[in-house]
């Protein structure tokens, strides 16, 4: 008997159904340039904005965070979109606060990001 081992193939009109339907808010994306100083301390430079995102926006604790993706992470909020360059450590900036991207997850029909505000 096979075994399933592979992903599933999401036609691209579903993706485009779904991304119409529930993704619906405007995020950023952006890079903070990493700098040394004098004493040898890796630092936080001048933003680069990466992308312009649209996706769903959710806050979550962190105990139903780690229940639904099986993750010990610090994350306070989950977005889904279609696709995303973000990667750990950005920034998501979404209704003027920032959020430290803390992992971003790859599925068949969408890509989930794992986002940290601090209090």
């Amino acid at each position: 008997m096979p075994s399933w081992g592979g992903n599933m193939n999401i036609p691209s009109k579903f993706k485009e159904v779904i991304s119409n339907t529930f993704y619906d808010k405007s995020m950023e994306i952006w890079k903070a340039d990493k700098t040394e100083d004098d004493e040898g301390s890796i630092i936080d430079g001048a933003l680069t904005k990466v992308e312009d995102l649209t996706g769903n926006f959710q806050t979550q604790t962190k105990e139903r965070i780690q229940k639904e993706y099986g993750l010990d992470i610090e994350a306070n909020a989950v977005i889904t979109c279609d696709t995303t360059q973000a990667v750990e450590d950005n920034i998501l900036m979404f209704n003027n606060k920032g959020y430290r991207v803390k992992g971003v997850l790859k599925r068949d029909s969408h890509t989930v990001i794992l986002v940290y505000m601090e209090d």
